[in-house]
């Protein structure tokens, strides 16, 4: 599977902040309450095209961009729900075998007008977009419910912490840029195998974890600062997931170069169930 997030093909870049993070931590679906429905109707793309994949021995192919939406190739309707909700697909419950198994080509764009002052799409209303593509083709209706499931909690490992304390008032002049180019504390970025954080605090970097990893990781490590963190951080599928080989290594690196540790356990989480789905009208 590849997976090209953002701004171009085999490249994910993510730069927000602490807001957006913030919002997207999680067990905590963009919709609604457990055992509510979440049929999401925000704002759409402007274009949608959807095919039965012509060769079903293929890979899923995802390209992703901010410029104008979603190119797909061979991608179940499984997969996409699991990137519109930022959930893993272990987490997605009630699909039937064929939106589990069966691949669409899918190409969704928007076409900015002229004269407008935004020409970017951020990784946020690219999710809300797809839950109102499936919801509008694929006639999806879901809801949350809270579960005990697997989480991770971040804890400080033996040895004690390693991590590099912020300078306070630090402006990160020639650093990390987010919107409008401007600068500073509390903004992440995954770029080109690696991530690096700026003035974040370990809660910040937790959150990342659980996006990265797809499944909740709770700072209880009691550290209060802020600080500068570089690591290897290699994400390479379709959803979000490190590979097989890079998820041990993200976790040694974490322990050898930041002095913490994630350690397995359970606690509360979300579970996407889907009450209802159907196979899309093609054109």
């Amino acid at each position: 599977m590849q997976f090209a997030f953002g701004w171009k093909r085999h490249l994910l870049i993510v730069a927000l902040l602490i807001a957006a993070f913030s919002l997207r931590a999680f067990g905590q679906t963009p919709s609604a309450t457990a055992k509510a429905n979440t049929q999401i109707t925000p704002s759409s793309f402007d274009v949608v095209s959807i095919k039965k994949s012509s060769d079903m021995n293929k890979k899923e192919d995802w390209y992703v961009t901010k410029d104008d939406g979603l190119s797909l190739t061979n991608v179940t309707p499984k997969s996409m729900i699991a990137f519109a909700y930022a959930i893993h697909q272990d987490l997605v419950e009630g699909i039937p075998g064929w939106a589990a198994s069966s691949g669409y080509d899918v190409e969704a764009k928007v076409i900015f007008s002229e004269g407008s002052t935004s020409h970017r799409l951020t990784p946020r209303q690219i999710e809300l977009m797809t839950q109102s593509l499936l919801a509008d083709r694929f006639k999806l209706v879901a809801h949350t419910e809270q579960r005990q499931i697997p989480i991770f909690e971040l804890i400080v490992a033996k040895g004690g912490p390693k991590l590099k304390e912020a300078k306070p008032g630090d402006d990160y002049a020639g650093g990390l840029a987010g919107p409008n180019n401007s600068s500073g504390a509390n903004m992440v970025q995954i770029s080109d195998g690696q991530f690096v954080g700026q003035g974040i605090a370990v809660s910040r970097l937790a959150a990342v974890l659980s996006r990265v990893l797809h499944q909740p990781v709770v700072d209880n490590t009691g550290l209060k600062g802020s600080y500068d963190i570089t690591i290897p951080m290699a994400i390479t599928n379709g959803t979000n997931l490190p590979s097989d080989e890079s998820v041990p290594t993200l976790f040694i690196t974490i322990e050898d170069q930041l002095g913490l540790k994630l350690r397995s356990t359970k606690g509360p989480g979300t579970v996407l169930v889907v009450d209802h789905i159907s196979p899309p009208s093609q054109n």
